[in-house]
């Protein structure tokens, strides 16, 4: 009797299989950085299930070691890992242990809750993720109470070992925490419920289980209810890093919670005094707090800083009309339309210079109005509405210069689009 198994055993190299192995190894170690623990995953593999693992197996691995050795050493090179992260507020004196632990701990939680995904590498232990590490404990020794075998053994390996490239034992700074990290460690985690719930043999038990498990997602779910809880989520989970902050202020600006952006700002600024966004963010908030010294004093140290551009400039110059200093108002606003003659780029980066350039030509109409030059403050609000700004006020403002000029029949135009757009005016 022929047996085309062996027929094809015979055909194939003995070694070929392996050098494959390695050869799929090393592709994978270039594509997602968790490979480089299956050599680690097969000892834990081995040891649980000594009895079926030949002995001389071992040394099968060492050219694996190998390769993920070569790995990392290469790595740690181009990462440039001894650098310390600009994002971190008061450095990493807690220790290098300290943020392996930390960042074990949350994408544990990370597999046990949905917890927040814009969170950095280097962080505070919450009691969030504390929670999220004893729920998986506890499902471990739940599991090894009811399962009578070791596959809930080889699923807590499994879920934690993979973890262990994403651990910061090689730090990368400024790298966001992902949640595609956690895929390959959730087989891992998903083996120790599945053995858990095995060995719940009362319908009550696996109700609770569920119900438990359920209840802790919904509430951590209410974090991802608009940006503002979840940039504050993400604070309360990094209370240590910048990137965190600044997001929570910008998430409190766009709520028109400019108090709180102040305080976030602040913080950030005490801990890095030139920092770019955060200046820019600050001047921001102070502008719509009323603190126009405050305000403007950040907006020069951003444009010194390179932040902002012409988006600092304009809201520069629409400051100084509110302090009364048109003749500095009409300079910014003059720099701004001198930048934005020839839009280029994008559909979206065409239509946000468009916006400021009608801002510029209305801000600097303004403050020529005030300068006593109307004629050609007329001519920049009329390039205003012809870029596409349909305001009430806008062309009132307008009428009413040219009421001063002795052009009336043009004035009664204006101030008649100005009650067409918006009879309240009148």
């Amino acid at each position: 009797i022929r047996n085309p198994k062996s027929e094809i055993q015979n055909r194939v190299p003995r070694h070929l299989p392996y050098c494959l192995s390695l050869l799929i190894f090393a592709v994978g170690l270039l594509a997602r950085e968790e490979v480089v623990m299956l050599p680690f995953f097969l000892c834990a593999l081995g040891w649980l299930d000594r009895k079926r693992w030949p002995q001389g197996r071992w040394k099968s691995l060492i050219p694996f070691f190998i390769l993920a050795c070569a790995f990392l050493v290469i790595r740690a090179s181009i990462a440039g890992h001894t650098e310390a992260s600009e994002n971190v507020m008061d450095g990493t004196g807690a220790g290098r242990a300290v943020s392996v632990a930390a960042t074990l701990l949350n994408y544990v939680s990370l597999l046990a809750l949905p917890v927040n995904l814009c969170a950095d590498r280097v962080f505070d232990v919450p009691l969030l993720i504390l929670a999220g590490a004893g729920l998986f404990a506890g499902l471990a020794v739940l599991a090894a109470l009811a399962s009578r075998e070791r596959t809930w053994l080889i699923g807590l390996a499994l879920g934690l070992i993979v973890l262990l490239p994403a651990s910061n034992i090689i730090p990368l700074p400024d790298r966001p925490l992902a949640e595609q990290r956690a895929y390959l460690a959730g087989v891992g985690y998903a083996t120790v419920m599945a053995c858990t719930l095995r060995g719940l043999a009362r319908m009550r038990m696996w109700a609770t289980f569920v119900a438990v498990l359920a209840t802790l997602t919904v509430a951590r779910n209410f974090a991802w209810r608009e940006n503002a809880t979840l940039a504050a989520d993400t604070v309360l989970s990094a209370p240590r890093l910048i990137r965190p902050r600044v997001g929570l202020a910008v998430a409190r600006l766009d709520k028109g919670n400019s108090q709180g952006a102040e305080r976030e700002l602040t913080r950030v600024l005490d801990a890095a005094p030139d920092h770019p966004e955060a200046t820019y963010l600050l001047a921001v908030s102070y502008d719509r707090l009323g603190k126009l010294p405050e305000a403007l004093s950040q907006y020069q140290k951003a444009v010194a800083l390179g932040v902002g551009g012409v988006d600092t400039r304009c809201n520069m110059g629409s400051l100084y009309l509110k302090m009364g200093l048109c003749a500095q108002a009409a300079a910014e606003f003059r720099s701004v339309l001198s930048e934005l003659d020839a839009p280029a780029g994008r559909a979206d980066a065409r239509a946000h210079a468009r916006a400021l350039r009608v801002h510029a030509h209305i801000g600097l109409g303004s403050a020529l109005s005030d300068l006593g030059e109307p004629g050609e403050a007329e001519t920049h609000l009329r390039a205003a509405i012809d870029a596409g700004a349909e305001s009430a006020s806008l062309h009132a403002a307008l009428g009413l210069m040219r009421v001063k000029q002795g052009k009336l029949a043009e004035a009664a135009e204006d101030l008649a689009e100005a009650r067409k757009l918006d009879p309240r005016l009148w």
